[in-house]
């Protein structure tokens, strides 16, 4: 249902011109599908969105898209690919708690997928803390979480995942 509504909705900004909310749609297409487990159809949402966000010389967008790569080459146990555009991201400079908060949920999967658990601990805590309220998060904070919990973390890194999960969605 998302994915149908996000794809009639980039073909209407397609046909009204609109690169902002073209890239925004391929944006929320490059989650859905990697929320859904198809990895291809979201790193090439996520590189469309890319382009669309550089051409804008949008940092927000340009990061958000880099760090769904990394996440996309973390679903696909792809290490190296993943470090490499959370490196890319770390060289822009951002003021907005959302993409800082996705950077280090993406830097706590990286870490849980290297074994570097205390690493995990400070990210997923540095996440929790991006935003004032606990209980705020990200557009794609809840199913990251989601995602996190049904990976075998070790303790208290699963514990962390857990309660926040449950804490964002009793809102």
């Amino acid at each position: 249902r998302a994915h149908d509504r996000a794809t009639n909705t980039l073909k209407n900004f397609r046909l009204v011109e609109n690169p902002r909310g073209e890239a925004g749609c391929e944006r929320l297409l490059a989650m859905n599908a990697l929320d859904g487990g198809h990895p291809n159809t979201a790193e090439v949402h996520a590189r469309q969105a890319g382009v669309l966000y550089s051409r804008l010389s949008d940092p927000w967008g340009k990061v958000e898209s880099l760090l769904l790569l990394a996440q996309v080459a973390l679903y696909r146990g792809d290490t190296g690919a993943a470090r490499e555009a959370l490196i890319r991201c770390e060289a822009i400079a951002l003021a907005e708690a959302e993409p800082k908060q996705h950077r280090h949920l993406t830097l706590a999967w990286l870490a849980a997928a290297e074994g570097r658990w205390p690493e995990v601990e400070r990210e997923l805590d540095a996440a929790r803390r991006t935003f004032k309220d606990a209980t705020q998060s990200g557009d794609h904070t809840p199913q990251l979480l989601r995602l996190f919990h049904t990976m075998a973390w070790a303790e208290p890194a699963a514990t962390r995942v857990s309660q926040w999960l449950a804490a964002i969605t009793r809102r």
